[in-house]
């Protein structure tokens, strides 16, 4: 199993990579992981193949009550599935209908409307903190 965290945005002004590249070898350490950046949805969506599951980070997402309640979730994933999984951060108008209608989950990450950069950022950082948890691994408060 494999996890890819795939965002719509532009690399180059991206304030936020050098932060989620050590959220990313954080996260290797357990899973391998792999960031991605797309122009628009529809090329994101276009790479996602069938054998992978796709979970949607949309505000109208199930959003969970703290960071031990997303660590459940993501336990879940880990559990149920022997798949590669994408975690998919869409744009500023959201996901397409097709990534809507080919999700197995969608998660919000909070009721509030962020930046996709930042929301990449915010995702691998609980991602990270979700593996620490499971791993009973201190975490750095």
């Amino acid at each position: 199993m494999k996890w890819f965290v795939y965002a719509v945005g532009n690399k180059k002004r991206d304030k936020y990579s050098s932060q989620c590249e050590l959220y990313l070898s954080r996260i290797s350490r357990n899973v391998p992981v792999q960031a991605r950046m797309f122009p628009d949805d529809i090329s994101m969506y276009k790479s996602i193949r069938d054998s992978q599951d796709l979970i949607l980070l949309d505000e109208t997402g199930q959003l969970p009550e703290n960071s031990k309640d997303f660590s459940n979730t993501i336990n879940k994933i880990l559990c149920n599935s022997s798949r590669d999984t994408v975690f998919a951060i869409g744009g500023a108008y959201g996901h397409i209908k097709e990534m809507r209608e080919r999700a197995i989950r969608s998660i919000s990450l909070s009721p509030l409307t962020m930046p996709h950069q930042m929301a990449r950022l915010f995702l691998l950082e609980q991602l990270y903190r979700a593996l620490s948890i499971l791993n009973n691994e201190p975490y750095s408060h």
